[in-house]
């Protein structure tokens, strides 16, 4: 609500946004997410086209530990450098001063590389599934955790007077994660050229890659089956995600408004790229073939999804098997098709 009065008053005094703003408040979610999901069904056709990305904020703060952040892997350097320049409500241990939120996901994950969690958005557990398991349009997550879990959810305790009482008493971590989304909002809404980094989406492939030949590799190798054809396709595409960077550090600077139209479509359609129409095995209105639930649990989230539920039985048969070697190439012409969308020649 504050996000939004805030970009009203914006527009009272004369800004405008370069792209259209939707706030949508969703109802019905426990019975199977209802009002999201019949949404997006209902706008499938401009959402596969024209949406750009969805940022979702559900629970917002369950708790004061640290910010969990999670999303697809395009949105993973923007946010990084977005939560570089807000202050978390937890004071530096060092100096008494109040630590930026970036600061405290370093700390908490004990990172010594700089990079902060940030996770993939594989589980059916909020409004984002539909948008970007089912159409593909590059979503954002984010909430405040507490150490353990959330006790109140889903019971008639979860109220304001609770919330106000015992967790975030001056609204400080609402306030944050309001101003890390308002930011997040911002940069994609302004920006000339959208903030995405495809070479994340590379690093995230080649990751759960390693996953996948690690848990069934060998497997695979014993009945014939070879996933050296997804390695290619990953190459391929890292290849083409360098090119592509090297490309939009070069239009940033020019004035060429259609160069900088070509250049965002391409980066959206990247995630697009990942849905296949038919949906999943067993698991239909689930479409995204790199990022979404297991089919037994729809809170463990899983890459390469409809290959690893295939291969989860202990005794499969020939169809079985059959069935596998067909994912396995449709998984190899969407990660293709997302590496040609990066090429020049894709104009």
């Amino acid at each position: 609500v504050a996000l939004t009065l805030l970009l009203y008053i914006s527009i009272r005094t004369g800004w405008r946004p370069r792209r259209t703003i939707k706030f949508c408040s969703w109802g019905a979610q426990e019975p199977g997410m209802i009002g999201s999901n019949e949404w997006v069904e209902e706008h499938e056709r401009a959402l596969s086209t024209k949406g750009i990305t969805y940022i979702n904020i559900d629970v917002s703060v369950a708790g004061t530990y640290v910010l969990i952040l999670q999303g697809s892997p395009l949105f993973e350097t923007v946010i990084t450098e977005t939560v570089k320049n807000i202050e978390d409500p937890h004071l530096n241990k060092s100096d008494g001063k109040r630590q930026t939120v970036y600061e405290r996901l370093v700390e908490v994950s004990n990172s010594s590389d700089g990079r902060i969690p940030f996770g993939s958005l594989g589980l059916v557990r909020s409004d984002y599934a539909s948008f970007y398991q089912f159409v593909g349009v590059p979503s954002l997550d984010m909430y405040y955790l507490g150490e353990g879990i959330y006790p109140v959810y889903h019971s008639v305790h979860d109220t304001y007077k609770w919330l106000q009482g015992l967790v975030d008493t001056d609204f400080s971590y609402h306030l944050t994660t309001t101003q890390v989304a308002a930011r997040a909002l911002m940069s994609t809404v302004d920006s000339i050229v959208l903030p995405l980094d495809v070479r994340q989406y590379a690093k995230s492939l080649r990751k759960s890659f390693k996953n996948l030949n690690d848990t069934y590799g060998m497997e695979l190798r014993q009945n014939n089956i070879t996933l050296h054809y997804i390695d290619t396709a990953i190459i391929r595409f890292n290849n083409a995600s360098v090119k592509f960077h090297e490309e939009v550090r070069k239009a940033i600077k020019s004035k060429n408004e259609i160069e900088h139209r070509d250049l965002n479509d391409r980066m959206v359609n990247v995630e697009k790229s990942f849905i296949y129409s038919l949906g999943l095995p067993n698991q239909k209105f689930n479409r995204h073939v790199i990022f979404a639930p297991a089919f037994n649990n729809n809170y463990a989230s899983t890459h390469f999804p409809g290959i690893f539920d295939l291969m989860f039985p202990s005794n499969k048969t020939e169809e079985d098997w059959g069935e596998i070697r067909r994912h396995i190439s449709i998984v190899f012409k969407s990660i293709m098709s997302a590496a040609e969308t990066l090429n020049e020649d894709a104009k």
